[in-house]
């Protein structure tokens, strides 16, 4: 029984991480959405699954390092419907333009890779 008892807390995480990344995800698709562009938003689904994967790795990789994976995407979102709710469409676009490249920060180097 001990075991048992004792992977269930890695599998609560593990879930978790899992209800992150796919909240993640459909919060980019939800965006897309909301712009209107019919090709973007195919090629976002049609990549979906490949994202899922690839995200799924980036955020243990960070959650391995940082420890608030889930936290930092949560306000990094929160920050960006605010933006989108009172500012300017160039300062949404900045802001979402900073969001995208600040994913370079979490990407491994060539070094960390296998």
């Amino acid at each position: 029984m001990k075991p048992i008892s004792t992977s269930r807390p890695r599998s609560d995480q593990t879930l978790a991480c899992l209800r992150a990344r796919i909240l993640d995800l459909d919060f980019h698709e939800i965006i897309l959405e909301a712009c209107g562009h019919a090709r973007l938003l195919k090629l976002w689904r049609s990549l979906r699954r490949e994202l899922e994967l690839w995200l799924g790795r980036l955020h243990r990789s960070k959650q391995i390092q940082t420890h608030g994976t889930r936290e930092e995407t949560v306000s990094t979102h929160c920050g960006l419907l605010e933006c989108f709710r009172t500012q300017s469409p160039a300062v949404c676009e900045r802001m979402m333009r900073e969001h995208i490249l600040g994913w370079r920060e979490w990407l491994p180097t060539k070094e960390a890779q296998p």
